[in-house]
């Protein structure tokens, strides 16, 4: 899903390695196809949906410097609009989706004190009715993000250790993620 708006926080941390959080993100999608045909005349079709999810995530350390994470939760496309389009005519399609589920899994690499990237593998299970009929678009997909990383120290006692790449956050771009103060 396109991310145009996406928030991830872990405040969670069980032994300061493994990290508990929630995340949303919210899109926008658009999808058109051109049929040209001789016969029957040429027609298209456009679809644009606002899809929004809401997760919760595990984060977990693999190596040095390397995070696992596995998120699940809820899809819904919000507001779908198709519309099919002849010479002569247009017509707008009745078009809704289910509730679906989203889960993830990614590796995330650290590059730099701030800076990391990752892979992340998902699958999606939505289903949409159009014209009373159900049709699956389920999909699966897999995308490369750049992350910066954010620091949120809250006051502790003592003396205080550094904090490493392992007891971080899941790193994505435009979030906030807690590392916990040891």
């Amino acid at each position: 899903m396109p991310r145009f708006l996406l928030g991830v926080v872990t405040p969670l941390w069980i032994g300061g390695t493994i990290g508990l959080g929630v995340g949303g993100a919210i899109g926008l999608k658009y999808s058109s196809l051109a049929i040209a045909d001789s016969y029957n005349g040429d027609r298209s079709i456009s679809v644009s949906r606002t899809p929004v999810e809401a997760w919760l995530q595990l984060v977990f350390p693999l190596a040095d410097k390397w995070l696992g994470r596995f998120a699940a939760g809820v899809h819904d496309d919000l507001k779908i609009s198709h519309t099919q389009t002849t010479a002569s005519t247009s017509a707008d399609v009745p078009t809704r989706s289910h509730v679906g589920f989203v889960s993830e899994f990614g590796l995330y690499r650290q590059l730099a004190s701030h800076f990391g990237c990752g892979l992340n593998l998902r699958f999606v299970k939505v289903g949409y009715i159009v014209n009373n009929v159900e049709v699956d678009a389920s999909n699966f997909g897999g995308e490369f993000t750049m992350h910066v990383f954010f620091e949120c120290d809250p006051p502790h006692r003592g003396p205080r250790r550094r904090s490493s790449l392992l007891r971080s956050s899941l790193p994505a771009a435009s979030a906030i993620h807690c590392r916990p103060c040891l």
